[in-house]
């Protein structure tokens, strides 16, 4: 989530977001397993608050669909009833407070996987005042930067991180006089720093995250300036660093920028529709790199009442321009590609028509048929054009077949992001397989496409694995427990028919639950860890389709103490 181009984070939270948007349904229609609750106390610094908000959502990767909302009683305590078995995600609503001794990107809060009809009490937190960090960003003559952002860098093991360190519920820009102001962090080291790092912008720098998950040539707006560290200097190696303790507050921590910034260019243009030549009011507009001929990352722009759009903070690149529209919608628009070079860049017209079609049936291995088709039917999956961006929703009915409208010429990628479900193969003459080795067991979401020519394609097959299998874990605990809670993992290694040896690992919440779901038939093997070498004594279980199978480790802590 840090650094990464928004059309990705867009994408990525989009699918995600879809495979849960139903929760609030889920929670109210009443379902065998939806007994369960979720309850703790509310402390500040050991003394019970009353009237703090706690929100919870479902958590799946992170959190998301923010389900429901309670507040603590005079006594601190709240809870959560009517639950499914499922993972969660409990965070405090409480602006400026932590959970001493941890932090966690997604905010205050704590995971917990819920067995069915389980009544867990112990999601309780006691919470601190986190540290505070303000000051004054201003340019090479002293005047104010306002509205720039504000970024730390956590420094570990006397290591700088290279990803920013983020912060929940925080408006991390300057105002008009260049103040800013920086709450909610926890104590250590880090380096603040303000501006552009114009080699991650430029892609003349590596991602630590791999691939491209850096900022696609562009800024913020017109006017940038490069990176500057506390300390008014351009090297971190140089900067000074700040030290947080617990509950303090940093003040005058000023940023002087080294030069009055540099240049970047706007692009603006209209969208028609290609037949009647009417505009596309209040619509939307891609801009983003072209790499290969093919459509790379990038951000949107709206039209406005004539539909014209207008779009700043270009670096001098290669980009293209295309309409948006909803997942539902039948239109689709023709891609601009053009070059940013020392000026402004007037006049692009983007054109839009009626798109073409993918329907037909599924077929589904493992598991439910009934019960994979009420899911697929239940959540949103998408399709995406490997030239023009944008989305469209895979249409999924109850009666085993599919569609898919607003498409346009070219390669359609299948996403179907979702632990439960693989696509193992497209069947139409059209569909192709990119992997070089085309049966492997280690197919991704887009492996498989769908070539579009002029006309629609009926009569297209998606084969699907339904992974209906779960795993419900707990670890318990012998001999004195530490005052801090032992860090664990559960790694797990599987054999299936499809997959000969494949493993991952899950983290194990602060209650000792864990939850892997998502799982095809075969011997799953399970073993607790933690970063210090500990390994325990490996468990292993078999996994059929439709079963939840519950596994228990007791943990000896004297042995963690040695590793």
């Amino acid at each position: 989530m840090r650094n990464v181009p928004f059309f990705l984070i867009f994408v990525f939270v989009i699918f995600l977001m879809s495979l849960l948007q139903n929760s609030d349904s889920f929670a109210k229609e009443k379902r065998p397993d939806d007994s369960g609750s979720i309850s703790g106390r509310v402390t500040i610094k050991g003394k019970p608050t009353a009237g703090i908000e706690i929100a919870l959502s479902v958590y799946d990767v992170f959190p998301i669909n923010e389900m429901t909302k309670t507040v603590t009683d005079e006594k601190g305590d709240y809870q959560f009833n009517n639950l499914e078995s499922k993972t969660y995600w409990v965070k405090i609503l409480a602006p400026e407070y932590i959970i001493k001794g941890e932090y966690d990107d997604e905010g205050v809060g704590k995971k917990v996987a819920l067995v069915s009809g389980e009544k867990f009490d112990k999601a309780s937190f006691d919470l601190i005042r986190g540290c505070v960090i303000s000051g004054r960003v201003v340019d090479v003559d002293g005047k104010p930067i306002a509205d720039e952002r504000v970024e730390l860098f956590q420094i570990t093991n006397d290591e700088i991180d290279d990803e920013v360190f983020w912060l929940n519920n925080n408006d991390d820009k300057t105002d008009a006089q260049g103040n800013y102001r920086l709450h909610s962090v926890p104590p250590g080291r880090y380096l603040i720093a303000v501006g552009d790092d114009i080699a991650k912008i430029k892609r003349q720098k590596r991602s630590p995250m791999g691939g491209d998950h850096f900022p696609f040539n562009r800024v913020i707006r017109n006017r940038y300036f490069a990176q500057t560290f506390y300390g008014n200097v351009t090297d971190s190696s140089k900067a000074k660093v700040i030290t947080l303790n617990e509950e303090s507050e940093l003040r005058d921590i000023n940023i002087k920028m080294l030069n009055k910034g540099f240049r970047a260019y706007t692009v603006s243009g209209k969208v028609i529709d290609e037949k009647t030549g009417e505009p596309l009011k209040k619509g939307q507009v891609y801009i983003g790199n072209l790499r290969d001929g093919e459509a790379g990352s990038g951000d949107m722009a709206e039209t406005d009442e004539v539909g014209n759009f207008e779009i700043d903070g270009l670096l001098e690149c290669r980009f293209y321009a295309s309409a948006g529209f909803e997942e539902d919608s039948e239109l689709v628009s023709d891609r601009v590609d053009f070059t940013v070079k020392d000026k402004d860049i007037t006049g692009i017209t983007i054109r839009v028509s009626r798109g073409m079609t993918i329907q037909g049936s599924l077929v589904i291995e493992g598991g439910s048929r009934e019960r994979a088709l009420e899911i697929l039917a239940q959540n949103e999956f998408r399709a995406v054009s490997r030239t023009i961006p944008g989305l469209r929703k895979i249409h999924f009915l109850h009666d085993g077949t599919f569609l898919i409208n607003g498409l346009p010429k070219g390669s359609i990628e299948f996403w179907l992001f979702s632990r439960l479900f693989d696509l193992l193969r497209i069947e139409h003459p059209n569909a192709k397989h990119t992997n070089e080795v085309k049966d492997s067991p280690f197919s991704r979401p887009d492996d498989w496409v769908v070539e579009l020519g002029e006309d629609s394609l009926t009569d297209v097959r998606l084969v699907l694995k339904y992974k209906s299998g779960v795993i419900k874990g707990q670890v318990e605990y012998v001999g004195e427990l530490p005052s801090k809670k032992p860090q664990l993992g559960v790694a797990i290694k599987w054999k299936t028919e499809r997959i000969l040896e494949a493993g991952t690992s899950r983290d194990i919440d602060s209650n000792g639950k864990f939850f892997i779901d998502g799982l095809e038939p075969g011997d799953y093997t399970l073993s607790i860890y933690d970063r210090k070498g500990f390994r325990s004594e490996p468990k292993t279980v078999k996994v059929t389709s439709d079963s939840q199978v519950p596994v228990l480790f007791t943990i000896d802590l004297s042995k963690l103490k040695k590793s």
